[in-house]
């Protein structure tokens, strides 16, 4: 995901979690950029939960390519939709409605203006409203 701050990350940080998980949080693409005269810093930023263990920070410190691998696979997997993304998805359910709509206006015309069964016969014939037999 990512990320803006004004800190520059390291190449990775492990964040122990009272369930006895460590959070490992991997950093690359590591930016410098001027945000209004001011010195920030854009990265993509990957985390991943694991069991904690002794020597977990040597083990990404030494593997970090395979850990970084194995956290971006997971982010890519249960990363929600950016706000682009839902809005170029209701622009497009939009637009597939409206034309939908113009389509319907379109047939609900041609019904109106098609005589039916109904007002033929009304036309031709007034509709019965007493009984035929006479007691």
């Amino acid at each position: 995901m990512r990320t803006e701050s004004n800190i520059s990350p390291k190449k990775f940080s492990v964040e122990k979690l009272s369930s006895g998980k460590a959070r490992v949080h991997l950093y690359e693409n590591i930016e410098l950029i001027d945000k209004d005269g001011e010195a920030s810093y854009q990265y993509d930023e990957y985390s991943i939960e694991v069991f904690d263990r002794p020597g977990i920070e040597e083990s990404v410190e030494k593997n970090f390519t395979e850990w970084l691998a194995e956290a971006s696979s997971q982010e890519s997997v249960k990363s929600a939709p950016t706000i682009e993304d839902r809005l170029t998805a209701i622009e497009a359910k939009n637009e597939k409605l409206t034309e939908e709509n113009a389509l319907l206006k379109t047939k609900i015309a041609t019904i109106e203006q098609t005589p039916t069964l109904k007002t033929e016969l009304a036309i031709k014939e007034p509709i019965i409203s007493e009984p035929i037999i006479k007691k």
